[in-house]
């Protein structure tokens, strides 16, 4: 009989706001220098970022900040969404 094999843990997600991000690029190749970070997917039009692994919020928020842009963890599905339509009428106001 075949020995059960060990629970894989599923990698956590951790989504990012980040304010006044121009260049996707240089952000998701910073998430991705971060020890325990698997993969990191970055939206310029949402100014986001969705990081998969094990690093900490703290650690994330440093690399985008390296990278030259400031970084905000989101806890809830509602905060993301309050905080991107703040960041939104930020931005609007800087272009009117």
């Amino acid at each position: 009989m075949a020995e059960p094999q060990p629970a894989i843990a599923p990698e956590s997600a951790q989504f990012l706001l980040i304010d006044g991000m121009s260049c996707a690029s240089r952000v998701e190749k910073a998430l991705e220098k971060v020890p325990g970070v698997s993969q990191a997917r970055v939206n310029l039009g949402e100014c986001s970022a969705l990081v998969m692994g094990e690093a900490s919020a703290q650690q994330l928020v440093k690399a985008v900040e390296a990278a030259g842009y400031h970084a905000q963890p989101v806890e809830n599905e509602q905060e993301r969404r309050d905080k991107q339509q703040r960041s939104a009428r930020k931005a609007m106001r800087r272009f009117s």
